[in-house]
């Protein structure tokens, strides 16, 4: 673990000669992904509701793109 902590590197724990888990260096940076480009997005109306029916009732247009 100290040589993962000092290096940065991951290390590839083996069991038989397979791997069965990863030993990665702990980053306090990756902690906050929830929220990390806040300043960079803009929320235009209300995120909660559900979509108003006429978004499902345009005739010729795929719904995929909503889901």
């Amino acid at each position: 673990m100290d040589e993962v902590a000092d290096s940065g590197r991951q290390v590839v724990i083996t069991k038989h000669g397979h791997p069965v888990s990863r030993l990665v260096p702990y980053c306090r940076k990756s902690k906050l992904v929830f929220g990390r480009n806040r300043e960079n997005i803009e929320i235009i109306g209300d995120i909660v509701s559900p979509m108003p029916a006429e978004w499902f009732d345009k005739p010729g247009e795929s719904d995929e793109y909503l889901f």
